[in-house]
């Protein structure tokens, strides 16, 4: 899903627009499912080296489709600050299946497509407020469906 309003398909020079584009307000805190639409790694402003994780909120309501952001900063920063921010990107590859183990590179493009629960709150950016994910959870696994074998009625 896009957040971006398009043309329309049939009629040059017209915009439309979906509800999310409407709300002017962040999501109200909590728990929400969300997909991971960008991930980069880019030099901040100061110079650190940040991921920056782009998240849309996917699941039905008045916040479907609102975006969101995180950003860890992984050098650059205090070591205190570096070492917080890569174990919460090591939760994040995590929630989205990734096993990660010790001193291995990992691509930051793998977390785009991935889905999560993730905790949004209200913060502020230039005065102005916004939506951002600061913890994340897997999605809760699905029942196992029994197997089609005969008489296995099991359900793992």
């Amino acid at each position: 899903m896009s957040s971006q309003a398009k043309p329309s398909a049939h009629s040059e020079g017209v915009v439309r627009f979906k509800p999310h584009h409407l709300v002017d307000r962040v999501p109200d805190p909590g728990w929400y499912r969300l997909a991971i639409v960008g991930a980069y790694q880019r030099a901040t402003d100061t110079g650190s080296v940040a991921v920056k994780v782009k998240f849309e909120v996917t699941e039905e309501g008045d916040f479907e489709g609102v975006e969101c952001w995180d950003q860890f900063v992984t050098d650059g920063a205090s070591d205190e600050g570096a070492d917080v921010a890569l174990r919460r990107l090591a939760r994040l590859y995590r929630a989205v299946g990734v096993e990660v183990e010790p001193d291995r590179d990992y691509e930051v493009a793998v977390l785009e497509g991935g889905e999560i629960l993730g905790r949004i709150v209200e913060d502020t950016f230039q005065g102005q407020p916004r939506a951002r994910v600061r913890a994340f959870r897997p999605l809760p696994r699905r029942e196992a469906t029994p197997s089609a074998e005969a008489g296995d009625n099991k359900p793992f």
